[in-house]
């Protein structure tokens, strides 16, 4: 995929509609987006069917063993990056996978300085937690702004230090038999 049919594909409708309105500001298009998708997670929530089950209902055998997240390495962070999909996408600080993949023998060591200060601290720097919300058309009428969905864009180190977290997390999980057969979807 190209950059140019990258931004064809996320690019805004030329107007939207607003109750009787047609907006065609680029800026208040933006605003009038990030104001729905800033609501989306409380309206869904609230049509989700409340289970009577208490979560612990779903809980399996105690585990007294406590978790503990091993510092990173140079090569896994390399492996970690190698497995990344190839993507020329990338979030607000505009590095994509491709790029780090191209670096990343020179990058891994200060990254995993970087990781392991995360890991043991339990910060993560800010800048991992910012993502870049591009509006993506579903279906209907591509003026209303309902019928789009946000897609986040996180930035590729926040990839990489969320699969380190996930592997040893999911690791755990495993080897203590923690999930319940119910589990899924992550």
């Amino acid at each position: 995929m190209t950059i140019a049919s990258i931004h064809c594909q996320y690019s805004l409708p030329v107007f939207i509609k607003k109750g009787h309105k047609r907006i065609d500001n680029d800026t208040m298009i933006a605003s009038i987006f990030n104001s729905y998708f800033a609501c989306i997670g409380s309206s869904v929530s609230n049509k989700v069917k409340q289970s009577s089950k208490h979560f612990t209902n779903y809980l399996n055998n105690r585990t007294i063993k406590s978790i503990f997240f091993l510092p990173t390495n140079e090569n896994e962070i390399i492996k970690v990056v190698r497995q990344l999909r190839n993507t020329s996408s990338a979030g607000h600080d505009d590095i994509s996978v491709t790029f780090i993949k191209k670096v990343i023998n020179a990058i891994a060591k200060p990254l995993s300085s970087i990781f392991n200060m995360s890991i043991s601290t339990g910060i993560v720097p800010d800048p991992l937690k910012l993502a870049k919300v591009i509006p993506v058309y579903k279906k209907g009428d591509k003026n209303i702004v309902e019928n789009y969905r946000p897609i986040s864009l996180l930035p590729t180190f926040s990839k990489i230090l969320e699969r380190i977290i996930y592997n040893r997390l999911h690791d755990h999980l495993l080897q203590n038999k923690i999930l319940a057969k119910e589990q899924f979807g992550f």
